[in-house]
């Protein structure tokens, strides 16, 4: 098991850590090699495979394909494939095996067992929120489609807050993290800003709360994806880490760490250009080098 470095750094790492593989339930069929081959080929150094986890068992899924994670029995397979492309690439791209963890309040010791049991295998974990409860034991979603996003806000209340309870309970699932000794990161932290331009939402709140996320993290040791799914998503067209967030985590010195989400080959790497605009926005010092910053 290797052991990825998350020291903050003054230039944003050639590492996509958020990468998806053959394995992903909805995404490409394409083979794990092709995104490899794809990160390679762009200049990247370090990739970090993260293929959703399975949900805790009896636990239902709020979304109507039910497609979001693996399935139990897929799991094991997932994991042996990622430590075997590990080997494979070794000496040519430094590949981490890691898991994309649902924060789901109330079933944290479902997170613990499945990163103690496997915590051999695995380089880390990417812990996102997908799924949010809205009482009487039901749940939402905050990325599904419009409509799921839209029913979840008429539950909360209202969009901003739907936004409010979102970056409230990414704090404290952080705050209540069971500090098991592998590296977290936060997988795209504003996640909930999908479908901003179909929703939007003004909320004077919003700055000090994404601010209180990041001091969860840094109080907890946690990393941050500067995830740019959000650019390639055509009701959000930004970033899933920006702005007054970012600038928190360079003034407290929680790592970044730059993620493409990619679920198929050619994803992998895009919007590069975008993440490292954004990071040299937020305050961290410019130096750019060859390699993927000239594509996005």
């Amino acid at each position: 098991m290797t052991s990825p470095a998350h020291a903050p750094s003054p230039s944003l790492p050639r590492w996509d850590g958020h990468v998806h593989s053959e394995y992903a339930p909805h995404g490409s069929p394409s083979a794990t090699e092709a995104f490899l081959q794809h990160a390679a080929a762009l200049g990247f150094t370090r990739v970090t495979l993260a293929e959703h986890a399975p949900l805790p068992d009896g636990f239902s899924d709020p979304t109507p394909e039910h497609d979001g994670n693996l399935d139990a029995d897929r799991l094991e397979p997932y994991l042996r494939h990622a430590a075997e492309v590990r080997e494979r690439w070794r000496g040519r791209l430094e590949v981490l095996v890691g898991l994309e963890i649902d924060l789901l309040p109330g079933h944290e010791d479902h997170a613990r067992i499945l990163v103690e049991r496997h915590a051999a295998v695995l380089d880390e974990v990417v812990a996102s929120l997908h799924l949010l409860p809205l009482g009487r034991g039901e749940w939402g979603s905050t990325d599904y489609s419009p409509e799921t996003f839209a029913e979840s806000a008429r539950r909360c209340g209202s969009v901003a807050a739907l936004r409010r309870r979102y970056l409230e309970t990414l704090a404290e699932q952080i705050d209540r993290d069971a500090g098991a000794p592998l590296p977290r990161r936060l997988g795209h932290p504003l996640l909930i800003d999908k479908f901003q331009r179909l929703f939007p939402s003004m909320d004077p709140l919003e700055d000090s709360l994404a601010e209180a996320v990041v001091a969860a993290a840094a109080d907890r040791g946690w990393s941050l994806d500067l995830n740019a799914a959000g650019l390639r998503k055509p009701h959000c067209g930004t970033l899933y880490l920006r702005g007054p967030m970012l600038t928190a985590a360079r003034r407290l010195a929680v790592p970044v760490v730059y993620g493409s989400d990619a679920h198929r080959p050619d994803e992998v790497g895009a919007g590069w250009s975008e993440a490292v605009t954004e990071f040299e926005k937020a305050g961290y010092a410019a130096r750019r080098s060859p390699g993927p910053d000239r594509l996005s």
